[in-house]
């Protein structure tokens, strides 16, 4: 194994299902557009609401821009160097986001509330937990280069 810097994707399926809630809900703000457009002229109640809606899209609209890129350009949830790890935000991880190889007690696997994860124990008593279905890379591949950095970093080899 180099010492390169490994970049593993999020799951594709978690950018499309935001993209296709964000759609629904640009649908639902759209007809809401137009009934307020409607009564716009006779009360400024509706008037209000119309401009809301008109912000509320435009929000949405960028939502949709962002999971629209994000479904064309996987981002990087886990990133892995000789140094350390980094996990995004976007994984759904929980806990410390970035850490040293030589800060790490022990890496294991755990079933919490019947979804699997990867929890990294630091010395410091914080914890990684990093959920198994968010990095797109199979989890038997990328805890083999965890194990790998984190040998090399204590200064352990395997024996042959």
């Amino acid at each position: 194994m180099t010492d390169a810097v490994s970049r593993h994707r999020g799951v594709r399926a978690a950018a499309v299902l935001a993209f296709g809630g964000l759609t629904m809900l640009a649908g639902l703000d759209l007809i809401g557009l137009v009934v307020a457009d409607r009564w716009r002229d006779d009360s400024t109640v509706a008037t209000a609401v119309f401009w809301t809606l008109v912000a509320i899209g435009v929000v949405l609209l960028a939502g949709m821009v962002r999971a629209a890129i994000q479904i064309l350009r996987q981002p990087t949830v886990l990133r892995l160097d000789s140094t350390g790890y980094r996990v995004s935000r976007q994984a759904g991880a929980t806990g410390v986001r970035q850490a040293s190889w030589t800060a790490v007690e022990r890496v294991r696997r755990d079933r919490i509330d019947d979804r699997e994860y990867v929890v990294v124990q630091l010395r410091t008593g914080g914890s990684t937990r990093i959920p198994v279905r968010a990095v797109a890379t199979p989890v038997d591949t990328w805890l083999a280069e965890v194990d790998d950095r984190l040998n090399r970093a204590h200064g352990q080899r395997r024996l042959t």
